[in-house]
């Protein structure tokens, strides 16, 4: 199943390639080598985690970094969300998310392995502006190929 998944995405990448080539509108160097997540908050700033100094950095619509502060909680850092003033990361291989306000303060974590997620690849952050729908984090499991839409009490 998932190599079925994976060649059905390099046949679509490789048909419409040129239009994603065209549609690049804007760049700017990465804060670090080994980047493992990017978020905005709302326009005003981009996110990064690097996987390999364990800082999140704050950029920017020029790139040039704003703030910065060290990941808490994991030494495997992967994913990054932001949502409503919070910073979501995951730690890679498990099912467990942190929490940071975006001013560096570490809030908490949550543990997500009861609702069957084993591995957390990827997150995002579904900024709903339907209000009668709650925000979610939006996360990926590598090991059962599932995405959730999971809800962390905050």
């Amino acid at each position: 199943m998932r190599s079925g998944l994976v060649l059905s995405f390099l046949f679509l990448l490789s048909v419409t390639g040129v239009i994603l080539a065209q549609d690049i509108v804007y760049s700017f160097p990465a804060p670090g080598a080994n980047i493992v997540g990017l978020g905005s908050s709302n326009g005003s700033s981009v996110w990064a985690i690097d996987y390999g100094t364990l800082h999140i950095y704050e950029l920017d619509n020029n790139g040039t970094i704003i703030s910065q502060f060290p990941v808490v909680g994991t030494t495997t850092p992967t994913g990054l969300a932001w949502g409503d003033s919070v910073l979501y990361y995951a730690d890679e291989g498990t099912a467990i998310i942190h929490a940071m306000s975006d001013d560096g303060t570490y809030l908490t974590s949550f543990d997500f392995s009861d609702s069957g997620i084993i591995s957390i690849r990827g997150l995002g952050f579904n900024n709903n502006v339907d209000p009668y729908l709650q925000e979610a984090l939006l996360v990926t499991d590598d090991v059962v190929d599932v995405a959730y839409a999971v809800y962390p009490p905050l």
